[in-house]
């Protein structure tokens, strides 16, 4: 090369102008880059009737009934995902959020049922007395 030559103009820039972009490969579009895989999510209401059962164990050493309707208001919240679960199974994916979510609130709600039958006929019967 002759050191006096002109050197080659510079290439234009690659992709948008103002260097604004994705930087997709070729062939990905835009509005297929932002779209979500089906069956991904977990449903919203299934997952809230969840964390009220888990809350309702700690919260039963200070306050006994209130966990009773915090596992009354998880079970109808595990019913109401499972119900849009199976409405809509390509958008939340799986059900198991909601079957935990009604296994967990069942069983304590149980629990708390059976614990109150139980100091009412402890009362009843006179062995303990209550305030």
């Amino acid at each position: 090369m002759d050191p006096k030559a002109p050197a080659p103009p510079p290439r234009p820039p690659e992709g948008p102008v103002g260097g604004y972009g994705l930087g997709l490969p070729p062939g990905v579009s835009a509005e297929s880059a932002f779209q979500q895989e089906g069956g991904s999510g977990v449903e919203p209401t299934g997952l809230v009737g969840l964390i009220l059962g888990v809350l309702s164990v700690p919260l039963y050493l200070c306050c006994g009934g209130l966990t009773l309707v915090l596992n009354l208001i998880g079970v109808g919240l595990g019913v109401v995902s499972l119900t849009r679960v199976r409405a809509a199974p390509d958008r939340y994916g799986s059900r198991g959020v909601a079957i935990a979510a009604l296994i967990v609130n069942g069983v304590l709600l149980l629990l708390n049922v059976a614990l109150i039958l139980l100091m009412f006929g402890i009362m009843g019967f006179g062995i303990w007395k209550g305030p």
